[in-house]
């Protein structure tokens, strides 16, 4: 995460404590894991973001006339939407090696669906569709794809 851009150290008064949550071994057998920061004492302070999250079915009834589809997985998707810096802080964490707070937008924050949601819709006036972390364009011919910004995707 650090060499990532994900996190950087902070001199925060806040912090929320992590646990580690065992992921799948990777081909080699080697154990991983993947890091949780428990947020729950900052999601009780967060004024809630009530930005809508659209409705599969409203989804499924837009893109039914579409021939062909394209569909991006934004692996790491929370990750790519950079956090205000002065709002960074609240996001501190601390581990064996130090404080540290999230310069992108972490998981388990109370309001990073709805904001995820927000970045990812401006994309709805190319004919693009977001459900969270999954793109999908709908096209009427093979070949048409939105061309009209970057998108990054982790691999």
């Amino acid at each position: 995460m650090w060499e990532a851009g994900t996190i950087e150290p902070s001199g925060s008064p806040y912090r929320s404590n992590i646990f580690l949550v065992p992921k799948p071994a990777d081909k080699n057998g080697k154990k991983r894991y993947r890091l949780v920061v428990d947020f729950r004492a900052l999601n009780e302070k967060t004024i809630p973001d009530r930005y809508p999250l659209p409705n599969i079915l409203d989804i499924i009834d837009q893109v039914g006339g579409a021939k062909y589809f394209s569909t991006l997985d934004l692996s790491n998707g929370f990750y790519q939407v950079l956090l205000k810096e002065e709002d960074r802080h609240k996001t501190a964490f601390s581990t064996e090696f130090g404080l540290f707070h999230f310069k992108k937008l972490p998981m388990g924050c109370s309001n990073a669906p709805a904001t995820f949601q927000r970045a990812m819709g401006y994309g709805s006036q190319f004919g693009i569709k977001a459900k969270l972390n999954r793109r999908g364009s709908r096209n009427r011919a093979r070949g048409r794809r939105p061309s009209h910004f970057g998108i990054k995707i982790d691999r």
